[in-house]
């Protein structure tokens, strides 16, 4: 036997992560209302992005005199935004498009219509036909 027995009804008082993610457990116990606790959390390494324009800036320093510095955080801010903006938009409008087009298929198979010409002017009539095609190369085999 490798150690004492296991005694289901004596378990710690609290357990607690690890010490790295110990202060984003501390913001998520002590905030009542979860959404807070995750705009909080992701304030944290927002408010470390912005330190390298917030440090020693007054009226008689330039806040570039570091142009390497405040030049890769400029990208680095680009490209979180970036990311994010492809993430919400680009992949929450492909499952959109999944939905209407399973909706669609799920029409035209109750009424008997034909598929093809129903489907051909409904992707003609959308604005992204790369959508259409990448979702039609996944869900048509089904059909």
């Amino acid at each position: 036997m490798i150690g004492e027995p296991a005694d289901p009804f004596a378990t710690p008082l609290e357990i607690l992560p690890e010490w790295y993610f110990f202060p984003v457990f501390q913001i998520l116990r002590t905030v009542p209302n979860k959404l807070l606790g995750v705009l909080l959390m992701v304030s944290v390494p927002a408010g470390l992005l912005t330190v390298p324009f917030l440090e020693n800036v007054n009226k008689f320093q330039n806040p570039f005199r570091r142009p390497v510095a405040t030049t890769v955080y400029i990208y680095i801010y680009i490209y979180i935004y970036i990311y994010i903006y492809i993430y919400i938009y680009i992949y929450i409008y492909i499952y959109i498009y999944i939905y209407i087009y399973m909706y669609v298929c799920n029409r035209v198979m109750e009424t008997k219509k034909g598929f093809h010409v129903f489907y051909n002017d409904f992707v003609e009539s959308s604005k992204n036909k790369m959508a259409f095609n990448f979702i039609s190369y996944l869900l048509v085999a089904k059909y």
